[in-house]
C-alpha cells in the first residue's frame, strides 16, 4: 500500500483537468429503398414491394379520381449502420441530412432500430407503422434540408441499424439525392462521457478515487479503463487525469 500511496501522491500532484470533446458522425447508408403499392388494381397507397434505390429517390402520394387510382404513392427507404461506441459515450444530437429537389408539402420522417443489415418489406411497414421515433415536417422549396431526430430514438439504442422512412403528401414527384456527399445522410454528436465517474454524480472525485483503490490490482471490470482486464496503475492515471468536473 506504500507503493500505491507514492503513485498516488505522483499522479494527483500531475492530473490534469481533462475536456470532452463532442465527436462528429456521417453515416452513410448500407442499403436503400423506394417503396411501391401492390400491383393489384385499386391498390395504390399501399406498400407491399419496393426496389433498391438509385441515385435519385422520387417519392409522391397516391391519387384517386372518381373512386378510381390514378398514381401510385412511393416512400424512400434508407438503412444505416451504427458504430460501435463505449458505454460511457452518449448521443447529443442526431438529424437526417440532405438535399432534395421537385414538390413541396407536408410528409414524415420515421426511424427506427433494427437488427439486420439488410432492407425487408416488414422492416419498412414496422418502421411505418410502429417507428421508435417520427416527425412530421414541411418539406420547403430549400434544396438542403436537416431533420433532427427525437431524442426518444437514439437515447432507446437498442439495435446495430437504423432504418429511415420518408414520405410527402403532394402527388407530384420530390427527389431525394442519394449519391456522394449531397447523398441523404444520418449525422450524429456524441460525447466521450466519463467512465471514471464511478458513482454517478456528475464529477470524478475523492469517493471515485477511494473506489478504484479499493478495487485496486484486481479484475473488476467496472474499474478497468484501459481494458487490460486488471486495476492498476495506468486506470488509476486516467482516473487522475479526469479529476473534476465532468465535461
Amino acid at each position: 500500500m506504500t507503493r500505491l500511496s507514492l503513485v498516488f501522491a505522483a499522479g494527483f500532484a500531475a492530473f490534469a483537468l481533462s475536456i470532452a470533446h463532442a465527436e462528429t458522425h456521417i453515416l452513410y447508408p448500407i442499403d436503400s429503398a423506394r417503396t411501391s403499392p401492390s400491383s393489384n388494381w385499386g391498390s395504390c397507397c399501399g406498400t407491399s414491394s419496393f426496389a433498391p434505390g438509385s441515385a435519385t429517390i422520387s417519392v409522391n402520394s397516391c391519387t384517386y379520381q372518381g373512386g378510381y387510382c390514378m398514381g401510385d404513392s412511393h416512400r424512400a427507404v434508407w438503412l444505416y449502420e451504427m458504430p460501435q461506441m463505449s458505454s460511457s459515450e452518449t448521443i447529443t444530437l442526431m438529424a437526417l441530412v440532405g438535399t432534395r429537389s421537385g414538390s413541396t408539402g407536408s410528409g414524415v420522417v420515421s426511424w427506427r432500430w433494427m437488427n439486420t443489415p439488410t432492407i425487408t418489406t416488414t422492416g419498412i411497414t414496422d418502421t411505418l407503422y410502429s417507428p421508435d421515433a417520427s416527425q412530421s415536417i414541411n418539406w420547403s422549396g430549400s434544396s438542403n434540408f436537416s431533420i433532427t431526430t427525437p431524442p426518444s430514438m437514439f437515447m432507446a439504442n437498442d439495435g446495430g441499424y437504423i432504418m429511415v422512412t420518408a414520405s410527402i403528401s403532394s402527388e407530384y414527384a420530390m427527389n431525394f439525392s442519394n449519391n456522394g456527399s449531397s447523398g441523404t445522410r444520418l449525422v450524429f454528436y456524441s460525447e466521450p462521457g466519463c467512465p471514471s465517474d464511478f458513482d454517478s454524480n456528475g464529477s470524478v472525485d475523492v469517493t471515485d478515487l477511494l473506489s478504484l483503490l479499493g478495487v485496486y490490482g484486481t479484475a473488476n471490470s467496472d474499474h478497468d479503463l484501459d481494458g487490460d482486464d486488471m486495476v492498476g496503475v495506468n486506470d488509476l492515471l486516467h482516473l487522475l487525469d479526469a479529476f473534476g468536473e465532468c465535461q
